[in-house]
């Protein structure tokens, strides 16, 4: 599915370490070249449920967690149980756990919280129906326990794929005005998801007449987990026309496959136009807004759009890491809104004698 592999196994059949289903397994988890790894079953490892925790299925657990897995769905209990991700004996482990979700909630009674559990239990509920959902990306997952009409407790937790790797860009400020003339710069920043640690090329084209914009370095190599920064410097030239641009940021699709949270980069030119940079970028570079003045007109605001896998925009910059061959760089494109010709007035009639 995408970018994840998920594995059905059944519980009610031989499971031990030597036995076909395991080592079937094994051998899937081990060809497998997806970032992200799932897998479901009936009886849960761990419970604080009626029915405890369950030892049987530990080969299960083992084979995932060695293969760094990142999300068990069991059920039996009747109740919704989050644990912390965990080692095959019930361990924490931030770094390496698998996180077990028992979501037993379909409509058959409720079991109450009377064992115990070598597993560390994050959020528990015994009184309410509903069901889960999943929200999958390239890099990780948000899991939403969403309750039956009428009732009011949720679940919500997030975790990224220990496989995955990636980058995001982040465009700050996120809003620059230009003189004619003028310049200005904006700090582009590369900041790395999971293990990614390559050499990524930074481009930009198809920038409003009468500017022109530099990047430099033109590419830079984030190290694994941490970031990387470049400037982004734009010139107006004396003769630009007022207007405004609005360029949404994006790396295209490419292996390894990555999630890329959207930068905005939002450029205005004005006669009468501040040189000032406009606010600063909010979070994973969505833009805070910035208006430029213009003569004879209140302050106007530019749209801005972010960008995603699944919903690219119409107007896309990509940012691409070098490396890929046949793969685009991806120009920056640039939507002009332009400010509309004034209204002409009628030329006025002669008096009637």
């Amino acid at each position: 599915m995408g970018d994840w592999h998920f594995v059905a196994l059944n519980s009610n059949i031989s499971r031990t370490s030597t036995s076909s289903q395991v080592t079937w397994l094994k051998n899937d988890l081990a060809a497998n070249t997806k970032p992200c790894t799932a897998a479901f079953w009936h009886h849960p490892r761990f419970s604080r449920g009626s029915h405890g925790d369950d030892t049987s299925v530990t080969p299960f657990f083992q084979a995932l967690y060695d293969a760094k897995a990142d999300l068990v769905v069991v059920g039996h209990d009747h109740n919704y149980q989050r644990f912390a991700p965990s080692r095959p004996d019930g361990t924490k482990d931030t770094a390496n756990g698998v996180r077990q979700l028992l979501i037993g909630t379909g409509g058959r009674g409720y079991y109450n919280f009377d064992s115990s559990s070598a597993a560390t239990q994050e959020v528990g509920n015994t009184n309410t129906f509903g069901v889960g959902k999943l929200t999958l990306t390239a890099t990780g997952y948000t899991s939403d326990f969403v309750p039956v009409s009428g009732r009011t407790f949720t679940d919500t937790v997030s975790g990224a794929c220990k496989k995955a790797k990636g980058f995001t860009v982040e465009a700050t400020p996120a809003s620059v005005s230009l003189k004619p003339g003028g310049t200005a710069s904006v700090a582009v920043k590369v900041t790395s998801t999971g293990t990614f640690s390559e050499q990524t090329s930074l481009s930009v084209s198809g920038l409003p007449s009468g500017v022109t914009g530099t990047i430099s370095p033109s590419s830079v190599t984030p190290t694994a987990g941490g970031s990387a920064s470049a400037t982004l410097t734009l010139t107006a030239s004396a003769s630009a026309p007022n207007g405004s641009a609005t360029a949404p940021s994006r790396a295209p699709r490419r292996r390894p496959r990555t999630d890329v949270n959207g930068g905005v980069l939002v450029v205005r030119s004005s006669t009468t136009g501040d040189d000032g940079a406009g606010q600063p970028a909010g979070q994973h570079g969505r833009p805070a807004g910035g208006s430029a003045a213009t003569p004879s007109r209140p302050p106007r605001r530019a749209t801005a759009r972010s960008s995603s896998w699944a919903t690219p925009p119409a107007a896309s910059t990509a940012w691409s890491p070098a490396g890929w061959p046949g793969r685009p760089t991806g120009p920056t494109t640039w939507t002009a809104a332009r400010r509309p010709p004034r209204r002409r007035r009628s030329p006025c009639r002669p008096a009637r004698s």
